[in-house]
């Protein structure tokens, strides 16, 4: 049979088959276009291709979505502000901001999270008066152990551990004995 495309001479795989290739069949139903990224001459495989490759359709998605966001951005002019770090005049991209550099925005987060940590954790901290007697038995302590807060280890063990778990010591100690 001959193909009804590009005059070739082919042996059909079914008995309706009247080109050779896939290539000729999209010629005939389609004809060569022009990609609309590229300008190369290219043969559909689907009736509404307008792009040659995926390279040139990703390449369109980037232009459409870069056109979309230029038509739909907001340009609103605000008013400039002074640097909260370094003191400068700067203009603002948004409203928050309050930094006119990365640097300067790094050391105001510094700054922030220094603030944070000294209202949180130091500004509560008060350390244990210096003790001269242990805070479970009451003998007389020594200021290397716990601050002086307690005289032996056994006392800490004593003080910090809940009396069903102490109940629980004593009878593992009695069965090691």
């Amino acid at each position: 049979m001959i193909c009804a495309q590009c005059g070739k001479e082919f042996t059909p795989q079914a008995a309706a088959q009247k080109y050779c290739s896939v290539a000729c069949r999209n010629i005939q139903r389609y004809g060569n276009r022009k990609c609309v990224v590229c300008g190369k001459i290219f043969t559909p495989r689907q009736p509404n291709q307008t792009m040659c490759s995926k390279e040139c359709s990703a390449e369109h998605q980037r232009i459409l979505v870069r056109d979309y966001k230029q038509a739909h951005a907001k340009h609103v002019d605000y008013p400039p502000k002074q640097c909260v770090i370094c003191g400068k005049t700067f203009k603002p991209k948004s409203k928050v901001h309050i930094t006119c550099s990365p640097e300067c925005r790094a050391e105001n987060n510094r700054r922030l999270k220094a603030a944070r940590y000294q209202a949180n954790y130091v500004a509560d901290y008060e350390p244990f008066p210096p003790s001269t007697h242990c805070q479970n038995c009451g003998r007389p302590t020594t200021p290397d152990i716990m601050q002086g807060r307690f005289c032996s280890d056994d006392c800490i063990l004593q003080f910090f551990t809940p009396p069903r778990l102490m109940k629980l010591a004593i009878l593992l100690e009695d069965v090691n004995k």
